[in-house]
This record gives C-alpha cells, sequence and structure tokens, in this order.
C-alpha cells in the first residue's frame, strides 16, 4: 500500500464519492422523482414541480453507497477488537442522525400530510426501531429501503467477524455471489420461491456490488491479485446481467470511478465542497424527500416555477443537513465512541488490550 499521505487522499475521494452519490439522489429525486412522489393523490403536481424529467438512474448511486459500505466495513472490522466494539461503532454511526432525521420527517408529515407518507404509532415505532422492513411496517420514508439491506449487510459481516472467517471472506464473498448468479440469473423462479424476509437478510440481490467494495479493499490492503481482478469483474458482470445499455455503462462508470478514485487521484474528487458533501451525505440522503418535495411544492404553488423550487428545495436540504451533522451527528458520534472506548479500557487490564492495532486513515463509515 501507499505511504500514509497518499492513502488519506485515497479514502478522502472515497468518502467523497458518498457525496457525489448523495447529490445524484437528490438531483434524481427532485426531478423525475417527483412524479412517483405525488402519484397517490396528484398525477399533475409531480410533473409540474419537477424542473426537467430526465430519468437520471436513481438507483446507481444507491449501488455505489454499496460497494462504499463493502469496503469501509471490512476496514472497520479489521480494526475493531471484537463483536461488541462493531456493534457500538454502527450504532454510533447511523442511529443518532437516523432518529434525527426521522423526528423531522415525522414532524412535516404531520404538518403537511401527504397520502403517500401516512402516519400511524405502529408506523412510528417500527420506524425508529429501522428493523421496519423486517416487521413488514411501511417506511415513514422510502429511501429508508436501502438501511434495511446495509443492516443485513452488517449482520452478515458482524457474524463473519465472530466467528474469526474474515480471512476467508474471499471465498464466502465468491459462495455468496455465486449464490446470486443462480437464484436472479440461472434459476430466477428461484427468488420467487424463496420467502421475502430470506432474500432480505442474505442481501443476494445487492452481493456484486457489496463484495466489489470487500474486494477493493482487499486489493487496497493486500495487493491486487489475478484471482480478486477477476472477482470484481464478475461482479460487474453479475451486476448488469439482463440490464439494458444505460445502466451497463452507469454500472461501469461507478466501478471505474472507485477504482480510479482508491488507487489513483481525481482531482475534482478532492474539491473541499465535495469532500464536506460526503461528510453530510447521510443526513442529505435520509431528509431529502420529505423536506424537498414539500418546498418544491410550496414554491411552485405561490407561482415560483420549478427551477427556483428545485434549488430552494436543494439548499434547504443541504442546510438542514449540515446542521444535524454538525449538531447532531458527530457530536453525538463521537460522544457515544468514547464513552465505549473509555469503559472499555476501564473493564480491560492495560496489558490485555491489543496492541499494533491498525491506524485509522479516516472513518468513513
Amino acid at each position: 500500500m501507499a505511504d500514509g499521505s497518499a492513502s488519506r487522499t485515497r479514502l478522502k475521494q472515497l468518502d467523497s464519492l458518498r457525496g457525489f452519490a448523495a447529490l445524484w439522489v437528490v438531483i434524481f429525486h427532485f426531478s423525475f422523482g417527483t412524479k412517483r412522489w405525488f402519484e397517490a393523490d396528484e398525477q399533475t403536481k409531480g410533473a409540474a414541480i419537477a424542473p426537467f424529467l430526465t430519468n437520471l438512474e436513481g438507483l446507481i448511486p444507491v449501488y455505489l453507497f454499496f460497494i462504499i459500505s463493502g469496503f469501509v466495513i471490512l476496514m472497520t472490522l479489521e480494526q475493531r477488537r471484537n463483536l461488541t466494539d462493531f456493534v457500538v461503532s454502527r450504532f454510533a454511526r447511523l442511529f443518532p442522525a437516523y432518529w434525527t432525521c426521522l423526528a423531522i420527517t415525522i414532524a412535516a408529515a404531520i404538518a403537511w400530510p401527504m397520502p403517500v407518507q401516512p402516519i400511524s404509532p405502529v408506523v412510528v415505532l417500527g420506524n425508529i426501531t429501522m428493523l421496519q422492513d423486517f416487521l413488514a411496517i411501511q417506511h415513514i420514508e422510502s429511501v429508508y429501503w436501502s438501511l434495511s439491506v446495509e443492516l443485513a449487510f452488517y449482520a452478515m459481516m458482524g457474524t463473519i467477524f465472530a466467528l474469526g472467517w474474515l480471512d476467508r471472506i474471499e471465498i464466502l464473498g465468491s459462495i455468496w455471489l455465486a449464490l446470486s448468479v443462480i437464484v436472479f440469473h440461472l434459476f430466477p423462479s428461484l427468488a420467487q420461491m424463496i420467502p421475502w424476509r430470506v432474500l432480505l437478510v442474505t442481501g443476494l440481490q445487492y452481493a456484486p456490488f457489496f463484495f466489489a467494495g470487500i474486494l477493493f479493499f482487499r486489493i487496497y490492503r493486500l495487493g491486487a491479485t489475478p484471482s480478486r481482478m477477476l472477482l470484481i469483474v464478475a461482479c460487474y458482470l453479475t451486476a448488469v446481467a439482463n440490464q439494458r445499455w444505460m445502466f451497463v455503462g452507469l454500472i461501469g462508470l461507478i466501478f471505474v470511478l472507485f477504482a480510479i478514485a482508491m488507487w489513483g487521484n481525481i482531482r475534482w474528487l478532492g474539491s473541499p465542497l465535495l469532500v464536506y458533501l460526503g461528510a453530510i451525505s447521510y443526513p442529505v440522503y435520509l431528509v431529502h424527500q420529505s423536506v424537498g418535495f414539500r418546498i418544491q411544492r410550496g414554491i411552485v404553488d405561490i407561482g415560483l416555477g420549478a427551477w427556483p423550487g428545485f434549488l430552494i428545495a436543494l439548499l434547504a436540504v443541504l442546510v438542514i443537513s449540515a446542521l444535524i451533522n454538525g449538531v447532531i451527528e458527530r457530536p453525538v458520534q463521537r460522544a457515544i465512541r468514547t464513552a465505549w472506548q473509555t469503559r472499555f479500557r476501564a473493564d480491560r487490564p492495560l496489558a490485555t488490550v491489543v496492541s499494533g492495532e491498525p491506524g485509522r486513515p479516516g472513518d468513513t463509515g
């Protein structure tokens, strides 16, 4: 691996990809995605508030998030002392910002009700746990679906870590990828026969993306080998099998972007604005629809037009997300991790604490 300065640059570029992906999702939803949001009650309203209706393939940046997660979670696990350490780290990363964004979303839904966003005690309680998908409870915000996929992936990786099988991750990932190929491509009727919760927990549909991220980290940490390169190609081919050419090209783009960011230096990925957008990308992703769509509609309703609504909504989401990141996300995450580390050190004699733990060049999780 390259020297520490180069490593930090590369990890910063990878983190900036989050900002790029989050911005992609927001622009997609504030344009083409408005039709779906409003179709439940006002089919023409979505088209009226959209500045343009080009389909920017909003799922592609979510798949980029999954590749980043594969990279980051393996990196995180290699730095953890035990499973509890990993769980605390993930809790600190996910839940404080999620609960804050959920509260904002609920407040928006109560203040300005919309049929697409029903609120009930069961729905609220289910969403507080972040396990609503597993409990067959509706998401208050549709983008939460990807959090369920992420949680399933964390659970699988945590289990592998607890069993001491991280050194076998490439073999296990290859089996996971092969099962994805079998279920969704060779014998697609199997996907209809397997219970939906099993598909959700195993994450088979998204295995090509998570496993690609794992492989990228192995290459980053241990170097490229023919088998790792071939497996990345296999991940790509599995991801794009039976897809239209636009999808094939865009998935190829995010694979190439990720590889270049990891191995080289993409100047625009190092821009301070994109680095900061990467830092606030989690709350941006969580709040942008519920807040943004209502702002877009309100701006259009007072006669200012679709483009002003789009730009004002985008700015508002960025400001709100920056506040969440600065006031809640980073301070609470730091406090939880500090409290846990202090307790861990207090509970264990100094001599038993693992020495030589790999340094953390940057927490991109």
